[in-house]
């Protein structure tokens, strides 16, 4: 089990400090096409200010901005106003869209993503609907569609004697449709008309909770709760992993008889043989100098070759930096920037591989293999990746570069 260095320094909060909330992408497990969550008509702040990004972040699509919601330290409120709009009919197609295709709103505090809770066991799933799409009941008729456009936002603080001020250790949060309607007062009336469909007449409103509660979770373990939410109970199926590795067992002893019994007739064979008939080779002596000879394409092979010890590499310092807690999820799109700088590195032992095994096979010039272990395998996934990026750009999605 890797142990956990933190990504980023604890901030402490004073109480009725102001917390900033991001907004971060819109993604879905249907496609894989992220969009930036001001894309659809979402209430925007005053001054949208987009937070610095690093290389990683920008190959994930990720595009972290500000929000206009206000919220501050243990201070709780209910049913704030957020905005009041009216949405065109495009707009509302729009939803309708993401909605069919199951996108999630990604938001952040300070940085820890907003999630929904699952079940009663603490499990999280990042991010959250960003409608509902229900079925008619009597089965005709157009489905309808829900706007989540009010949220009631969890947090969760711990406190010690030791330090001043207040950690945020848990971010969770609750979508609601609500049907609301703003009051001549200028306040909003929460749920007043039940749930807001996309086809009804009139604005939407978007309003929003803050519930702040202590726990006694550390800093040091907040993200403990966000990488156990894969985990699933697992049946281990004792049978058929014992029927499976008997029948490898069998395979594996029918093999080595027949090998065995081949052998020992072929030794005998020998044995028995006169010198001259011996200098005759039969059998699978006669293919013994194809072991060592050189290939008609050798330097594609030891490109190939070095490529792999290259991967192989990146993998290993990845996997050991990712052991130590240098690769930690708070820190985002750190991973794939971390790849592909391990990548270039290992160029190095990409040409020292190919090199060496071209000499091996009495290659000559091995300079010009170096180059082509440099730039194939980059090369190939740069005209991939350019491709592929044109499709997204395209869709306008925040994944294009």
């Amino acid at each position: 089990v890797a142990f956990y260095v933190p990504g980023v320094a604890p901030r402490q909060y004073n109480d009725s400090e102001k917390v900033d909330l991001y907004v971060n992408k819109l993604t879905s497990v249907l496609t894989q096409l992220p969009y930036g969550y001001y894309s659809l008509k979402f209430c925007p702040p005053a001054q949208r200010s987009q937070a610095v990004e690093n290389l990683g972040q920008i190959l994930r699509g990720d595009i972290i901005e500000q929000s206009p919601y206000e919220i501050k330290m243990n201070v709780n409120s209910s049913c704030q106003l957020l905005c009041s709009m009216d949405l065109t009919e495009a707009e509302k197609t729009r939803f309708r869209e993401v909605i069919d295709e199951a996108y999630q709103v990604n938001w952040i505090v300070d940085n820890l993503p907003g999630a929904t809770m699952l079940q009663e066991d603490q499990r999280y799933r990042t991010g959250f609907p960003v409608g509902l799409r229900v079925e008619p009941g009597t089965g005709s008729g157009p489905p309808l569609y829900y706007l989540h456009n009010h949220v009631r936002i969890h947090l969760r603080y711990h406190s010690d004697p030791s330090y001043p001020g207040k950690l945020i250790v848990g971010f969770e949060v609750t979508p609601l449709s609500y049907s609301s309607h703003v009051g001549s007062d200028g306040k909003p009336q929460c749920g007043s008309d039940g749930a807001y469909e996309l086809s009804s007449p009139g604005p939407v409103v978007f309003t929003y909770d803050v519930v702040w509660t202590y726990s006694e979770v550390e800093w040091a373990t907040r993200w403990d709760y966000y990488l156990k939410s894969g985990e699933m109970p697992v049946q281990i199926h004792w049978f058929s992993i014992t029927t499976y590795l008997m029948l490898v067992l069998v395979l594996f002893g029918i093999v080595a008889v027949i090998l065995a019994r081949a052998l020992r007739r072929d030794i005998l064979y020998y044995n028995e043989l006169s010198v001259e008939d011996a200098a005759e080779e039969t059998g699978w002596k006669l293919v013994h100098a194809d072991v060592f000879r050189r290939p008609p394409h050798a330097r594609v092979l030891t490109v190939f070759v070095g490529t792999g010890a290259q991967l192989l590499g990146m993998a290993v310092v990845t996997i050991l930096f990712a052991a130590l807690g240098l690769l930690s999820p708070a820190r985002r799109g750190v991973l794939l920037q971390a790849v592909l700088f391990l990548f270039t590195v290992m160029g190095g032992v990409g040409g020292f591989y190919h090199a060496r095994f071209y000499k091996t096979l009495d290659g000559s010039d091995w300079k010009k293999g170096t180059l082509m272990t440099a730039f194939l395998f980059p090369g190939t996934c740069f005209v991939v990746f350019f491709v592929l990026n044109l499709f997204v750009w395209g869709e306008k999605s925040s994944g294009a570069v």
